[in-house]
């Protein structure tokens, strides 16, 4: 164990066997142990703490392993339940449901995560583009212009092929260009 966790006093079986589990990728496993922790009454308040904070992280990158699946969507509810106020995961939380083309819950997702930090430009970025696949289609260009206002590194001729995509009808290539600005940033 290491010093730190000594000290803190977090030395516990299961919060252990779900550090390793999820050190090694093991996020169903993790998950199980995480919440053995916390439904036993042995561990002490620091443990249970982390436990809560490491269930969480191990629902969303169980998540990220599920693709754009119907599980990713119930792995992500289950960790913004316990921490409700990371703003990333409820951008997780859109993007997946976008790739389902669920659109009023993307929407909804974003919401949640520009109303908890207001400059998130990757989920305003996302947002404009779940409009623009809604049918909204200036809306969400306007959107991903705002996105480049609070963060001037976004590639801004990216958005100028979106928009002279949408203007030529080709919506599905000015998506392609909306949803590429994302890549581009998280690089």
């Amino acid at each position: 164990m290491p010093l730190w966790g000594r000290m803190l006093g977090t030395r516990d079986e299961g919060y252990e066997r779900g550090i390793r589990c999820f050190d090694q990728g093991r996020y169903e496993e993790a998950i199980e142990a995480f919440q053995s922790v916390l439904n036993g009454g042995r561990a002490s308040g620091v443990v249970k703490r982390l436990a809560r904070f490491y269930l969480g992280e191990a629902h969303s990158a169980l998540a990220l392993t599920d693709g754009a699946s119907e599980q990713a969507v119930t792995n992500l509810r289950a960790a913004i339940e316990l921490h409700p106020n990371f703003a990333d995961l409820h951008y997780q939380l859109g993007t997946t449901h976008l790739d389902r083309r669920e659109y009023d819950s993307a929407r909804d997702a974003f919401d949640a995560a520009i109303a908890i930090n207001p400059k998130y430009s990757k989920a305003i970025l996302m947002r404009g583009a779940t409009l623009y696949a809604s049918g909204e289609r200036e809306a969400g260009l306007n959107e991903a212009s705002r996105a480049i206002e609070v963060d001037p590194s976004l590639p801004a001729p990216t958005l100028s092929m979106a928009r002279l995509a949408d203007t030529d009808g080709n919506y599905g290539e000015a998506l392609a260009q909306l949803k590429q600005m994302r890549q581009v940033e998280e690089n």
